[in-house]
């Protein structure tokens, strides 16, 4: 591994190390119990107001949502708003290519439990889908996105608290019945190794700042 890719990784240890702890427990937990317990447990679970939030989270993992985001940072800085397209972008191929091309017929929690889904909490203004569960692809762009901005936000204690937006994303795919507990474990994946392919080749774009007046980065 070159130098400065080890540099990288230092100075990002306690995002990747809390997210390393979040997937073993992820692991952990489908290890112990069947997808289906743990998608019927949250189901469980359920509460008007949580009906309502996690309806609005789940939007953070929306392609549309993170377009939005890479055009504010345009403002900020080309770069970063590039980081987050090339994530979106490329987590997205990812996930597509194993939704439509390797598991298309991978069933939904809806599909799956048909003969009982009347007896499911179901989040009302939800869609259910059917088909091309596996892997979420709203995770896997949550997951690009919010790292995206843990490795560009500076003080080391602040990076991890990016992945509470993604794990909230995650969680609301599986709350609204839209995903299996291993689906947005397997698209967090999705997400995060995108960007740390391509996060160590930053440095060759240019940091076009179109405001000048903002302090400058510097260089990683």
């Amino acid at each position: 591994m070159e130098p400065g890719n080890r540099s990288f990784l230092y100075q990002n240890r306690l995002y990747l190390g809390v997210y390393l702890l979040l997937l073993a427990l992820a692991a952990a937990l489908q290890i112990v119990y069947s997808p289906t317990a743990l998608l019927l447990w949250i189901n469980r679970h359920w509460h008007p107001a949580a009906d309502v939030f996690f309806r609005a989270v789940t939007f953070l993992g929306d392609g549309l949502f993170c377009v939005g985001v890479a055009l504010l940072l345009c403002l900020y800085s080309l770069r970063q708003a590039f980081l987050v397209v090339v994530g979106y972008v490329v987590s997205g191929l990812l996930a597509q290519t194993g939704k439509r091309l390797l598991f298309p017929h991978a069933p939904r929690p809806a599909r799956y439990f048909d003969d009982i889904l009347s007896a499911l909490h179901t989040v009302p203004g939800v869609e259910l889908h059917q088909f091309g569960s596996f892997p979420s692809g709203h995770t896997a762009t949550a997951f690009a996105l919010f790292t995206v901005l843990a490795f560009e936000t500076k003080h080391p204690l602040c990076k991890p608290l990016w992945l509470v937006p993604a794990v909230l994303v995650a969680y609301s795919r599986v709350y609204l019945l839209q995903h299996f507990v291993l689906d947005v474990t397997v698209g967090s994946l999705v997400g995060v190794l995108t960007v740390l392919l391509v996060y160590p080749y930053r440095n060759r774009f240019p940091d076009y700042r179109p405001m000048r007046w903002l302090p400058r980065q510097p260089q990683v």
